[in-house]
C-alpha cells in the first residue's frame, strides 16, 4: 500500500495500482481532480472514503484516531490527529 497524494500518483503512473482510496473531505480540489483523472486514464477504480481520518485509520498510520481523541479528552485538551491522509492506493493484494 502507498499513502499520500504524491506516492499514489507515482504508483498510478508506473501502472502498479490496483485500487485508489480518496478522502471526500480532501482540502485541495486539485488533488482530487488530478487523482481521479489519472486513475480514469489507467482504468483504476477510485473508492471514496467519507473523511481523511477514516482513511488514515484504514491505512493504520499511527495510533487510531479514537484512541487519540480519548486520551486528549481525558487530559482536557483538543485532539491533534496527525499525519493527515487524503489518498492511498493498494499496489499488491
Amino acid at each position: 500500500m502507498v499513502k499520500g497524494v504524491a506516492e499514489t500518483i507515482k504508483a498510478l503512473e508506473a501502472g502498479k495500482v490496483k485500487i485508489v482510496f480518496l478522502a471526500e473531505d480532501c482540502d485541495v480540489d486539485l488533488y482530487t481532480e488530478t487523482l481521479v483523472a489519472i486513475a480514469n486514464q489507467y482504468k483504476v477504480k477510485v473508492v471514496k472514503i467519507p473523511t481523511w481520518i477514516e482513511l488514515r485509520d484504514f491505512c493504520k498510520l499511527g495510533m487510531l484516531s479514537t484512541n487519540i481523541i480519548k486520551i486528549a479528552e481525558e487530559k482536557g485538551k483538543e485532539a491533534k490527529i496527525k499525519p493527515r491522509c487524503s489518498s492511498a492506493a493498494i499496489i499488491v493484494y
